[in-house]
């Protein structure tokens, strides 16, 4: 097997290397990735504590009332009021 067959670092998690047929370059580019990682590590980490912060603003919004409830029912019981009317004959709507 060649070393160009390898093209992932494996632990925990796997890097993507693009490894070439010169031994030297290989070791260089995975010496890159290698001090990438701390660099990808913090930017993961602040990704994490924004999306944490983001959940935790849409849990509080889940609990707030809706601010237009209220209209919302009078909408809703006007309408039903408008489809008894219309249904009166006992005609169904037709439906395309």
């Amino acid at each position: 097997m060649t070393s160009a067959a390898l093209p992932y670092l494996k632990g925990a998690v796997a890097y993507k290397v693009d490894l070439g047929a010169d031994a030297r370059g290989n070791l260089i580019r995975i010496d890159n990735a290698l001090d990438k990682m701390p660099e990808s590590l913090e930017n993961y980490k602040t990704k994490l504590a924004n999306l944490l912060q983001q959940q935790e603003a849409a849990k509080a919004e889940v609990g707030k009332p809706f601010p237009q409830e209220e209209e919302l029912q009078q909408k809703s019981a006007r309408l039903a009021e408008l489809d008894a009317e219309l249904n009166i004959g006992g005609k169904q709507p037709e439906t395309a």
